[in-house]
């Protein structure tokens, strides 16, 4: 289950703006991480989790949003990680505000996840 973070400017605060990007990074996330073929890979929208949180007062950035998403790594998502991650910046951009930079960060680890 990827996990998505945006971590955005205190700027950004219209929520049906936030709640459509929330939507397309759930499908944008799901469409590039999918790795058909690999039961373990297969990814559905509903399966990846978004969550926003504003900079703070202290924090030092250069861009208005930062999205970082974790997921488990597979061999097969490594190989073309920067196209996959690609294609979830160009899916983005249509809903972020003009005039606001941001970057995508696709960080593959490995995890384990159950349920209680």
């Amino acid at each position: 289950m990827p996990i998505v973070r945006v971590r955005k400017s205190n700027k950004y605060t219209n929520f049906s703006s936030l709640n459509n990007l929330a939507v397309i990074l759930k499908h944008a996330t799901a469409k590039a991480l999918n790795v058909p073929g690999n039961p373990d890979g297969l990814l559905s929208a509903s399966e990846v989790e978004v969550y926003f949180e504003n900079f703070q007062a202290n924090d030092m950035y250069s861009k208005n949003l930062a999205i970082i998403i974790e997921a488990d790594f597979l061999s097969e998502r490594h190989k073309n990680l920067e196209a996959r991650t690609k294609l979830i910046v160009e899916e983005a951009r249509e809903w972020i505000p003009k005039g606001f930079t941001f970057f995508v960060w696709v960080r593959l680890a490995r995890g384990a996840y159950a349920e209680g």
